[in-house]
């Protein structure tokens, strides 16, 4: 993907930047920001994507098929250990993406205390494979609640947490496998 900036100025505190994307062929790209306008997919097409960014917000592009999980707003890393956390799915390709936890605080990841568990998504099967949770670190959560959601418009945007799940995972540390149905009025990407 090539990115070129058309056009970068400033309005009042904010700016407002047009970015020209040039992408292969089949590829595509969603846009992340708060106040992003226009077509969330841009696969295969010629388009502009607007994104106006305030003092707070940056433009955050991410490729189709990226498995992004998003945790809860904490002042630190161990305020809220159990809180669920949300899984965003951007449509279009497979994907693979390794959790690693530890404790948050001190050297005991030098020593290997800490854990890991990939999510794969497999975009043809729409299916979410968690698997085995390797490792372990004191006050690890025995449950973690993880709750899908398929990025599509109006869903997925920004750093605010999506309303409805497409479905959520209880996951144990042990292997489990998710496939999430199109929804009857759904779209097909082009």
């Amino acid at each position: 993907m090539v990115s070129e900036v058309a056009s970068c100025q400033t309005v009042g505190s904010a700016w407002k930047a047009r970015q020209h994307f040039v992408r292969r062929e089949g590829e595509a790209l969603y846009g992340l920001g708060s106040h992003q306008e226009g077509h969330m997919n841009l696969r295969g097409t010629m388009q502009y994507l607007y994104q106006h960014n305030l003092k707070a917000t940056i433009p955050v592009f991410v490729r189709a098929g990226a498995v992004i999980p998003m945790g809860p707003f904490q002042q630190y890393s161990s305020e809220k250990p159990d809180a669920p956390w949300e899984i965003r799915v951007y449509l279009g390709a497979d994907c693979e993406f390794t959790v690693y936890e530890d404790e948050g605080d001190g050297y005991g990841y030098e020593k290997g205390v800490s854990s890991t568990f990939t999510l794969t998504w497999d975009d043809r099967e729409r299916r979410l494979t968690v698997s085995d949770c390797k490792g372990c670190y004191p006050a690890m959560t025995d449950i973690r609640r993880l709750d899908i959601v398929i990025v599509g418009e109006g869903r997925g945007a920004g750093i605010g947490v999506t309303s409805v799940a497409d479905a959520v995972v209880e996951y144990d540390g042990r292997k489990t496998s998710i496939v999430i149905p199109r929804p009857s009025n759904a779209t097909p990407l082009q």
